[in-house]
């Protein structure tokens, strides 16, 4: 199957944040020319109807968003208006908000000490409080029975690392553009080229 491997760029080949004053944001109005702009207090980055894109000022976003300066547009009514919820639907800590129908949000007040959310389609809101499952501390790394991962089977689908690091981690490695060409392409897939010291990325199998 064939496959497209991308060079992946060093400092000299991608945008550096010398590009960069305080304050400011990197933009582009025509293809391949991003330039700074800088931001002053109270601004923030838009584009009107007209021109390229700028730092807009109060009034150009009150114009934008067609609301008149100083209008009351967070009373109950208003927000019930637009679909959100009020902060003092929260009566206490640890109040969270289910659904008892759609756009029906209704206050879970927070269980006991311990306990974990569990859904029910039963309850109200959808969901309760529950135990939480007992995890087997021989399980554990350096426990009698510690499961490796290697041991594990192939995932066959995402794997969520929510944020971790993968530390002592390394690229799959090959000796030349020869034995890259031999994997079997995956989007994203990347390389180290040993030949060549340099990280390749599949971007295309066919």
């Amino acid at each position: 199957m064939a496959a497209t491997w991308k060079k992946l760029a060093y400092e000299e080949d991608v945008v550096t944040k010398a590009l960069f004053d305080a304050y400011s944001i990197l933009a582009a109005d025509t293809d391949n020319t991003p330039a700074a702009i800088t931001l002053a207090a109270s601004e923030i980055i838009g584009r009107a109807a007209a021109g390229g894109i700028v730092a807009l000022a109060k009034a150009d976003v009150l114009t934008i968003i067609n609301v008149e300066d100083g209008a009351d547009v967070t009373d109950a009514a208003n927000v019930a208006a637009a679909g959100a919820i009020m902060g003092t639907l929260f009566l206490a800590k640890g109040d969270l908000i289910g659904a008892s129908a759609d756009d029906t949000p209704l206050i879970l007040t927070v269980g006991a000490n311990g306990k974990v959310l569990v859904a029910d389609s039963v309850e109200a809101t959808g969901l309760k409080w529950g135990d939480a499952a007992v995890h087997a501390a021989s399980h554990k790394d350096g426990g009698s029975d510690e499961i490796l991962l290697h041991e594990f089977g192939e995932p066959t689908s995402a794997v969520k690392f929510d944020g971790q690091q993968a530390t002592d981690f390394v690229v799959h490695t090959v000796a030349d553009s020869t034995a890259r060409d031999a994997l079997t392409p995956v989007l994203g897939k990347m390389v180290w080229q040993t030949d060549e010291l340099a990280v390749y990325m599949c971007t295309a199998t066919e």
